[in-house]
């Protein structure tokens, strides 16, 4: 694999919690910038944003929003999205809070789970985003 370019960017911004674990934010590598899943957490106060899941999925895609653009990209350049969810019942609420926040340029999502999510939270939202196109 000698030629290939192996570099890859930790990002980190403080508008987005904390991690907790021996992760990342995200990681920018060869082009894409691969996000940690984010729940509704605030990342001011450490709780969560609110106890519906509307409430909740709108906190996360602001944390996403916010790794993203230390990364130096935006919505725009996002190519898939995951929604992991506690309740597929869940799912046409939090679908149009993401398409109220005219994030319908996400490109390919998927969706479900229902269950316990990684964070044990009504919610958890994973993207990709590629830095060219």
């Amino acid at each position: 694999m000698s030629g290939r370019n192996r570099e890859k960017e930790v990002i980190l911004t403080s508008l987005a919690p904390q991690p907790i674990g021996p992760y990342s934010q995200a990681i920018k590598a060869n082009g894409f910038i691969f996000c940690s899943g984010q729940i509704g957490l605030d990342p001011r106060t450490g709780q969560v944003a609110g106890p519906d899941v509307e409430t909740q999925a709108r906190r996360a895609m602001e944390n996403l929003k916010a790794v993203l653009e230390e990364a130096g990209v935006g919505f725009d350049s996002v190519v898939k999205t995951t929604i992991f969810l506690k309740s597929m019942s869940d799912f046409p609420r939090v679908n149009e809070t993401v398409r109220k926040r005219q994030l319908q340029t996400f490109g390919p999502h998927g969706g479900g789970r229902g269950g316990r999510t990684d964070s044990d939270r009504d919610e958890e939202a994973r993207i990709c985003a590629a830095t060219e196109f």
